[in-house]
């Protein structure tokens, strides 16, 4: 049995947009709507349930709270519900980032709106078959540019990247397309930091034409956001290009939908609780003499730099843990795993590294997978050990979290438990 449900989730305007530390003020308007789109599927014995939103990302407080609610509504075990955002730039700040402060009354609404989009699913439930399909689109690129002896946000042709798409085809027991998602990893960016639009960006554009091709209701395609943290869209810029690479995405999932092979759908679950390790910072001698050069810098500034205020935060809050004995060894996140026949979907709590992704995948005892990036919370960054060496941006992200660094193993730890709970799943 398989339900699908939409719910729009698209704020008011004026409120504040997360994604570019350089806004300087709230979005000015609406170029689509956002949308929470849920699937619930059911075995007779287990009930699981996926949500996409349209959110930059959610913490894992606000997980936990829909989730309780979506039980409440549903009755639905809350460790069964998978909790996805397809990290769009172009959408209200739900996430934590010291450079905006979050939308609060709009995130108390929109827990409850997401939780309503999977009460409403489970009440649609009807007998479907299920399909597994296999393709690849090429619309991602890393964005870990080197340049003038460093890495910079950009482009890098030679850099690793995930091409692979997987598609879960939903039909009804005539045959009939019902639902759909398709899971690919790449930053949900193609608008830029000058964009004061909400919008859900490429998807937008790919949903659309999707549910389209297959004459789907509205509503019924959930786009999964894979492991795009070293992966930006290209080229970027403009709502036209959106429209581009988000047809292409859509061009690329419905002639994997096409080739999809029906599967079993046994279902099951299950979720785990990790540590991923954290650095420790510089001695207080130190952070107070960067602290203090920061400070200089930041002050003779003409304009506001986002970028120098997130370190003298960062600054601040490292030394209030030193002083007071409160420095973490490390930070508490979620994996989980849904099982649906030989197809394994996974959540990893963060932008994890198209390489990181892949290492899962390649491990997996399960003959499909789908990896799920920005899920069930977002713990920030988790690049390769070779990026840490390198330095450049989403190694040293730390800074807009207020939180200490990882340490470079932290994908390894992942590609690790990973693994375990997906053999574990799997009965191996």
């Amino acid at each position: 049995m398989a339900g699908t449900a939409a719910v729009d989730i698209t704020p008011p305007i004026g409120v504040r947009m997360q994604g570019y530390a350089s806004r300087d003020h709230g979005a000015e308007g609406i170029h689509d709507r956002l949308f929470s789109t849920a699937l619930v599927l059911d075995d007779g014995e287990v009930r699981v349930a996926l949500v996409t939103c349209d959110l930059v990302g959610l913490g894992i407080e606000s997980v936990r709270a829909l989730r309780e609610t979506a039980a409440d509504l549903s009755r639905i075990d809350p460790k069964s519900i998978m909790v996805c955002c397809s990290h769009t730039h172009g959408g209200p700040a739900t996430g934590q980032r010291c450079y905006v402060d979050e939308e609060s009354e709009y995130l108390n609404l929109v827990r409850r709106q997401i939780a309503s989009s999977i009460a409403l699913a489970a009440g649609r439930l009807r007998e479907c078959k299920l399909w597994v399909g296999i393709g690849s689109s090429d619309i991602g690129i890393n964005r870990r540019e080197p340049r003038d002896g460093g890495i910079v946000l950009g482009e890098n042709p030679e850099g690793e990247v995930d091409h692979e798409l997987v598609v879960l085809r939903i039909d009804t027991i005539g045959g009939r397309p019902e639902a759909l998602i398709y899971n690919y990893p790449c930053h949900t960016a193609t608008l830029k930091g000058d964009n004061y639009l909400i919008t859900a960006d490429y998807v937008n554009y790919s949903r659309r034409t999707v549910e389209g091709g297959l004459g789907i209701p509205q509503g019924s395609s959930l786009f999964v956001n894979g492991a795009a943290g070293d992966i930006n869209p290209s080229p970027r810029g403009t709502f036209d290009l959106a429209r581009m690479l988000g047809t292409a995405l859509a061009a690329d999932t419905l002639r994997a939908y096409a080739k999809a092979q029906p599967i079993d759908t046994a279902l099951s679950y299950l979720n785990r609780a990790i540590e991923l390790p954290l650095s420790r910072p510089p001695s207080p001698t130190e952070l107070r003499s960067e602290l203090a050069e920061l400070q200089v810098k930041y002050e003779s500034q003409k304009t506001r730099n986002p970028s120098l205020a997130a370190r003298i935060t960062w600054h601040r809050e490292m030394l209030r843990r030193t002083e007071d004995d409160s420095l973490k060894d490390s930070l508490a996140a979620e994996i989980q795993a849904l099982r649906i026949g030989p197809l394994a979907i996974l959540s990893l709590p963060g932008e994890v590294f198209a390489g990181i992704g892949k290492r899962i995948k390649e491990d997996s005892p399960f003959s499909y997978n789908m990896v799920a990036g920005y899920a069930n919370g977002n713990v920030g960054y988790i690049p390769t050990p070779g990026a840490f060496e390198e330095g450049g941006y989403e190694p040293n992200s730390h800074f807009y979290r207020s939180e200490q660094a990882f340490r470079p193993d932290v994908g390894d730890v992942l590609v690790s438990e990973s693994g375990a709970l997906l053999r574990e799943l799997k009965g191996d």
